[in-house]
């Protein structure tokens, strides 16, 4: 659970590259692996004003 708030911590502070390296630790873990998911798509395309809101693009 702390690994998790960690790195939910870093995803928050838009420190998307660590935060992958801490979600990774976690596999067995769905929520990681959807924010794991989230990061990466993050990295690929920053958004400029970001609020800590995701928001999906497809089902």
């Amino acid at each position: 659970m702390q690994l998790f708030a960690e790195g939910l911590s870093l995803y928050r502070e838009r420190r998307w590259r660590e935060a992958i390296e801490v979600f990774k630790k976690l596999p067995q873990d769905p929520a990681s692996a959807v924010f794991l998911r989230r990061c990466a798509e993050l990295l690929q395309s920053p958004p400029q004003e970001w609020d800590g809101v995701y928001v999906m693009r497809t089902k």
